[in-house]
């Protein structure tokens, strides 16, 4: 069996959670994004992430794609991964009706007005935490200038303030534009 296949069997029989395998957060992200919109469930998703079909439809195919996965468990996934992740689950389920596009600002209200250019439209995210330990999480809704997170780990669902999106960290306050959540890939559907 090919790495991925055991992993998912793993995740699935060991009611595993967002948090239990940590550098699997963009792949649980991905599949909890696409469980808000469509309502399909996470074990869909990771069955379809986990097979060869899958692997031989990754851009960079299935070698590099098993070569990744593993490494991800360890160190995470780099966001061109997780955006090729993404492409790749889209293109194998156009019946989603499902599509995304990754977001750039530089402030915090540059965040809130892109995500209000989607009015009505029903959408949720995929952040990029940053700071001493990066994180991805699944956006279901702003408001009030608060964004509403969900992840599959123990804080099922909590909320951050405007305020707290700021990095603290030295490191972080050196870079230009010092932010917590660093990329967001929105889907949404069409």
């Amino acid at each position: 069996y090919s790495f991925c296949t055991l992993l998912v069997v793993y995740l699935m029989t060991h009611q595993g959670q967002q948090g239990h395998l940590d550098g699997l957060c963009g792949m649980y992200s991905i599949a909890n994004a696409v469980n808000l919109l469509k309502g399909s469930t996470r074990e869909e998703v990771f069955k379809l992430m986990a097979s060869d079909k899958f692997a031989n439809a990754y851009p960079d195919g299935a070698e590099k794609y098993n070569k990744m996965m593993r490494s991800a468990i360890a160190s995470g996934l780099a966001q061109t991964n997780l955006t090729k992740m993404l492409k790749t689950l889209l293109k194998l389920r156009p019946d989603l009706g499902v599509d995304f596009t990754k977001i750039k600002f530089a402030t915090d209200r540059q965040f809130l007005e892109e995500l209000q250019t989607y009015g009505d439209r029903e959408f949720c995210c995929i952040l990029n935490f940053h700071g001493l330990d990066d994180h991805y999480s699944t956006l279901r809704k702003v408001e009030e200038g608060c964004l509403e997170m969900f992840d599959s780990g123990d804080k099922q669902h909590w909320t951050i303030k405007g305020s707290d999106w700021r990095a603290t960290d030295k490191d972080f306050e050196k870079s230009k534009f010092p932010r917590l959540i660093t990329d967001c890939w929105v889907l949404y559907l069409e």
